[in-house]
């Protein structure tokens, strides 16, 4: 899905297969360890990762830093089964592209993780300013909001922390901004 297209985000059953995700993810994480510049390296770069940094600079994300933040978010969207254009809006609703930012409450990072949401995940590690770490631990707490929660409206408002709907100023908004 396209950011802004009002579609749902996540990947469904009925679209691609979690199992052919998690073996995308599984192949961006080999080819980018192997650092080899292949003409399968170049064609993966431009079809997944070259279209999510093209975004992060039209929204004002520095050059470098687009880079940095475009292949671990393309991978960690995929090996959890969710569409990086969906996580794309998010993270830049949440921080603006900025891996250093930090909410009043405390969140932290690109997909402003919540400091108590570090270590969960194994996988991931705990400095919420890396940009890996952020990224993994946030599309997982995304993730698991949308397996546990009855619709994205509501999985959307737990991530935001929106919980009851007075958490934030204006929260019960927040599906509107990422959806929109």
């Amino acid at each position: 899905g396209e950011a802004g297209s009002g579609r749902c985000r996540h990947w469904s059953e009925n679209s691609v297969p979690r199992v052919r995700l998690e073996g995308l993810s599984r192949h961006l994480s080999e080819l980018r360890n192997e650092g080899e510049t292949t003409v399968e390296y170049v064609s993966m770069y431009r079809q997944h990762v070259a279209p999510v940094e093209k975004v992060l600079r039209r929204r004002g994300v520095g050059r470098t830093t687009a880079r940095q933040i475009a292949w671990p978010l393309v991978a960690h969207s995929y090996e959890r089964g969710l569409d990086p254009a969906f996580v794309v809006s998010i993270m830049l609703n949440e921080s603006g592209g900025k891996p250093s930012a930090t909410s009043p409450v405390g969140a932290k990072g690109l997909m402003q993780v919540m400091p108590f949401w570090s270590g969960r995940w194994r996988s991931c590690g705990h400095n919420l300013y890396d940009i890996e770490s952020n990224l993994c631990n946030g599309t997982s707490i995304l993730a698991w909001y949308l397996r546990n929660a009855t619709d994205e409206r509501k999985a959307l408002l737990g991530y935001n922390g929106c919980v009851r709907g007075t958490d934030t100023p204006n929260c019960a908004r927040y599906p509107d901004r990422i959806i929109r």
